[in-house]
């Protein structure tokens, strides 16, 4: 953590799945100024991070199988964005996983606020009009 905080990173991001003292990670994070993130699979619950909503400022919902790049977007996975916006409707909540033109209007429908590309963009054949594409999805 001290070599990532070295960095003075704006917002660092914890697994919620991952072992280890989360308030305590969250206590030295937030002293270095920078802000907390949860990550949760999608298999994890938003009732079980509701301790932490109270302590981080961003929650990154995983879609798909962390590790394998490309995947699909399980757009079902938005009742989590919802429930999590009820519960601090400040929060920022971010997504991960099968972002493309096909899904990104309703991914921003649904109240992600940060989007996480990587293989649209990667494997397009001109990365540049890829992106611009999505940007003006979303614009």
């Amino acid at each position: 953590l001290e070599a990532v905080l070295a960095l003075n990173p704006d917002l660092v991001i914890l697994h919620a799945e991952a072992d280890g003292n989360f308030a305590e990670l969250a206590s030295k994070i937030k002293s270095s100024g920078a802000r907390v993130g949860l990550a949760i699979l999608p298999d994890t619950s938003v009732e079980s991070i509701g301790p932490a909503l109270g302590i981080v400022s961003h929650v990154l919902v995983f879609s798909g199988r962390l590790g394998h790049f490309g995947g699909q977007a399980d757009l079902k996975l938005l009742a989590k964005v919802a429930e999590l916006k009820r519960q601090k409707p400040n929060l920022e909540v971010g997504w991960d996983g099968g972002v493309n033109d096909q899904n990104i209007a309703d991914l921003v429908a649904g109240d992600v606020d940060v989007l996480n590309v990587g293989g649209y963009i990667q494997r397009a054949e001109n990365p540049a009009r890829a992106y611009a594409k999505l940007k003006a999805l979303v614009d």
